[in-house]
């Protein structure tokens, strides 16, 4: 993909690491919603959940499908760029304020409910993951 021009302020760049559960519960470390996912998969992991106003639902089903056994691929490659526009669900959960804090926290509350449902029965590690 082609660079955005050099007048557009660019903040980070990021590369999916794939398949690590561990990262997984602190960052998404499995890529985003652009992806090709099988449909047989996808189907069967019952695909992305619907909760309005929080995001993070990429990351939900990528955990989903890593805890679940299913082989997840990246390709170490800026194919595309993102850009975050004003108003987004990602960009109203960047920042200091109380609203942004409140979107993050939902944010993840909800990457985390794989994790949470693969550990069930062990509340104390549910408690832990929940810090």
């Amino acid at each position: 993909a082609e660079p955005p021009p050099l007048s557009h302020k660019s903040t980070e760049r990021w590369l999916p690491l794939g398949a690590a559960a561990a990262v997984g519960v602190f960052k998404n470390c499995f890529g985003d919603a652009n992806a090709l996912v099988r449909r047989n998969a996808f189907i069967t992991l019952r695909g992305f959940t619907e909760d309005p106003n929080v995001g993070h639902e990429d990351w939900e089903l990528w955990a989903r499908a890593v805890l679940q056994g299913y082989t997840l691929q990246v390709i170490p490659l800026p194919i595309y760029w993102y850009r975050l526009g004003q108003g987004g669900m990602l960009s109203q959960s960047l920042g200091a304020t109380q609203i942004a804090q409140v979107q993050l926290h939902a944010n993840h509350a909800r990457n985390i409910r794989p994790y949470l449902q693969r550990l069930a029965g062990w509340p104390e590690a549910q408690d832990l993951l929940r810090l």
